[in-house]
């Protein structure tokens, strides 16, 4: 239970009916995650719960809120929402400690009233405000990440390749293959779709059909990466 809707999220109507945690899909709208990944989370609340707590606070974000990664994305259509969430996690990278979080007029409001930290907070933004406008200035692109159905992190892509569909049934098999591509943006839109994709490492062929995976099914995934790591659409 992720706590959705939060108030952020009642305040705009939003359900998150559709948010899930698990693996072997191809992203859509979930939050996939490795075995390494979910296998931290899970002790961290493991004992946050056996030391009494009734609840850990969860945050998502697009992406590490660097200024790298801000400059990259300052024209993608969710800036404005980013920069926001950037707030809090501001917050942590200062105080290392869980932010409150409120909601008023429609954003997120990080440790209202805290004046003991502002001064630090606010000097961290600053900063990261003169890198980002040292990286647009330095001819950094800003683009933007187009997902087929989610596309997923790299591990899954090299897991399925690599154990002939270890992952268990996919959704959609062809996306989790293509994985994303990076739309170069300027103030008035996408300009060109770069040809820029994430590489997929491991082994290239696929094991023979095992139990519940036939002979046909693995030639179709063996046509799917083909085509993926050629760059056709």
């Amino acid at each position: 239970n992720l706590g959705y809707p939060n108030e952020y999220d009642r305040s705009l109507g939003h359900t998150g009916a559709h948010l899930m945690v698990h693996g072997s899909c191809s992203s859509r709208g979930c939050f996939a995650m490795t075995d390494e990944a979910i296998s931290e989370l899970y002790a961290v609340v493991r004992e946050a719960f056996a030391g009494g707590q009734r609840a850990v606070q969860f945050q998502s974000y697009p992406f590490r809120m660097t200024p790298e990664n801000m400059a990259r994305h300052r024209q993608d259509p969710n800036i404005a929402f980013w920069r926001n969430l950037k707030e809090g996690s501001d917050r942590f990278e200062v105080t290392r400690a869980e932010p409150g979080v409120g909601v008023a007029d429609g954003r997120y409001v990080f440790d209202a009233g805290d004046e003991a930290t502002a001064g630090a907070v606010a000097r961290k933004q600053a900063d990261d405000e003169r890198q980002v406008a040292a990286l647009v200035a330095s001819g950094t692109p800003a683009v933007r990440l187009v997902y087929e159905d989610g596309g997923q992190h790299r591990s899954f892509r090299e897991t399925m390749i690599a154990a002939g569909g270890g992952l268990g049934e996919v959704s959609r098999p062809e996306a989790l293959a293509a994985g994303p591509r990076e739309v170069a943006m300027t103030a008035s839109g996408p300009v060109a779709v770069a040809g820029k994709r994430e590489p997929v490492r491991g082994a290239v062929a696929l094991k023979p059909a095992g139990p519940g995976r036939t002979e046909a099914e693995r030639q179709r995934l063996l046509k799917i990466f083909a085509a993926a790591g050629s760059g056709q659409e």
